[in-house]
């Protein structure tokens, strides 16, 4: 059985997306039968279980319909192996590794769902036999735009779902719920540098990113491919693309500097580089509010 190479982890509204099609256009890499798999995070999250099922058949019923919605010939062996992962009883480790043994050999292949990066310590564990030597990614947003931007996003989930275009303080107000409810980067990030040593585990910084070249040459150099070889689409065509461009108020903005305070501090303290500017930059603006 074959299993990821390495690992996208996220967080969420990082730029996976982007990332992930980066990475599959490498001749070097292959891109699987599937780009979130949900397979720990549905085994491991316990109360949230029931959503990590509902997203996993989600990705299932995208890629198999754009398999056939396709011009070109269908892969059959790659439909039957997702038809078979979207059984009842497919969590298994031979389910899961189906997705990946059809690559060749001589490319790496990886797993990039961005909820990964909250499964508990067994969940790493188990990861981590399956993978002794898989390498880990987590890409690092200033934890305060990163909220912006799940708030937006979930915003936008709602407009998209009622036809309203119309922002609520009511919306606004369950959207800031849900993401102060959600573990941030000083919560998780000490689970997986305790598993992984630094050799094995890599911080890409999303301005780095953004900027191209730079992040995605020392991202290739981790993982031991040719950036040279890497094609990069505009980053604009993914970040935002399903978020509303939502602006909050100086009230909120503190509310939210204050959930972010925590890992500014960690990032800063334990990784550095960008991370500096970011806690710089939020205290001098929000510290006093």
């Amino acid at each position: 059985m074959r299993f990821p190479d390495f690992y996208v982890i996220g967080p969420h509204k990082t730029a996976t997306t982007w990332l992930y099609n980066v990475l599959a256009e490498h001749p070097l890499i292959s891109r699987g039968y599937l780009k979130e798999t949900f397979y720990f995070t549905e085994i491991y999250e316990g109360q949230n279980r029931a959503f990590a099922r509902r997203m996993r058949l989600r990705a299932l019923q995208d890629a198999i319909g754009e398999q056939l919605a396709g011009t070109g010939v269908i892969d059959q062996r790659r439909l039957d192996v997702l038809a078979t992962y979207g059984l009842p009883d497919s969590l298994t480790d031979a389910a899961y590794a189906a997705l990946y043994n059809g690559a060749s050999p001589d490319k790496l292949v990886f797993d990039c769902t961005p909820s990964t990066h909250r499964i508990s310590v067994e969940g790493i564990e188990h990861l981590k036999r399956l993978s002794p030597q898989a390498k880990i990614v987590i890409i690092l947003r200033n934890p305060l735009d990163r909220l912006v931007s799940m708030i937006g996003h979930r915003l936008a989930a709602h407009s998209l779902s009622t036809g309203t275009k119309e922002i609520t303080t009511e919306m606004t107000a369950a959207a800031f719920r849900h993401v102060a409810n959600l573990e941030d980067y000083h919560s998780w990030m000490p689970r997986w540098h305790q598993a992984f040593s630094s050799e094995n585990l890599h911080c890409s910084f999303f301005e780095d990113l953004h900027d191209g070249q730079r992040g995605v040459d020392a991202l290739c150099a981790f993982l031991g491919v040719d950036p040279r070889l890497a094609v990069f689409p505009s980053i604009g065509d993914v970040i935002g693309a399903r978020s509303i461009r939502w602006q909050p108020d100086p009230e909120m903005l503190a509310a939210l500097y204050r959930l972010a305070r925590p890992s500014l501090d960690y990032l800063a303290e334990k990784v550095g580089g960008h991370a500096l500017r970011w806690r710089q930059e939020a205290a001098t603006v929000y510290a006093t509010r």
